[in-house]
């Protein structure tokens, strides 16, 4: 497996800070022949376990099962926020033992889908947090939210979608707005800028 076998990266005898210019298969990330996919955060955690295991797979495999193990009580208790508890717990459980998850688990190179996970599932807990907190925001739980972000993105590139999802939570679970009401809104909100610009408002 050349992510981790052949990648330089991985050994501590070269520079830790090579993991912000490679990609995630040890190619410098401006060379043509680079794939482009920069993971450094995930390339980190091959660094450690190759550091107490080298090559041996045991080490890979027990971190990558740990953290699915933590990324599907993560998403039980995101269940919990929206359905029952014994709701929840089944759909963790189904979450956990589904076999669409087998390649990610099983598959050395699938930590990045795993990492990535994660850290966007804590940056939602975080932001909803953040968002439900009364009266005001909490910010503390905003700043751990931008880091998750940071780090989920920084593990798999799709871990910036959280963002989006963070959106979504905003708009129609905090304001409870309807999906219907939405383009309503938008045109209000458009209207009500323009009117402030020339000064009616």
């Amino acid at each position: 497996m050349s992510a981790i076998r052949d990648n330089q990266d991985l050994r501590p005898s070269t520079s830790i800070f090579n993991l912000l210019k490679n990609d995630f298969w040890g190619t410098p990330i401006q060379k043509e022949q680079s794939h482009k996919s920069y993971r450094p955060l995930c390339v980190l955690t091959y660094r450690i376990n190759y550091y107490f295991h080298k090559l041996q797979p045991y080490g890979y495999h027990l971190t990558n099962i740990v953290m699915h193990g933590i990324v599907s009580t993560l998403y039980m208790r995101i269940c919990g926020m929206f359905v029952s508890r014994m709701t929840a717990f089944v759909a963790g459980l189904l979450f956990a033992t589904h076999p669409v998850h087998t390649e990610a688990v099983t598959g050395v190179v699938g930590r990045a889908e795993i990492l990535s996970s994660l850290f966007f599932l804590l940056a939602f807990l975080c932001y909803t947090n953040a968002a439900t907190a009364a009266p005001n925001t909490d910010w503390t739980s905003m700043l751990w939210c931008v880091l998750f972000v940071g780090m989920a993105t920084f593990s798999k590139e799709q871990g910036i979608t959280v963002v989006g999802v963070c959106c979504a939570f905003e708009i129609f679970i905090v304001h409870r707005l309807r999906l219907p009401e939405f383009p309503n809104v938008m045109m209000k909100s458009k209207y009500a800028s323009g009117l402030k610009k020339l000064g009616y408002e």
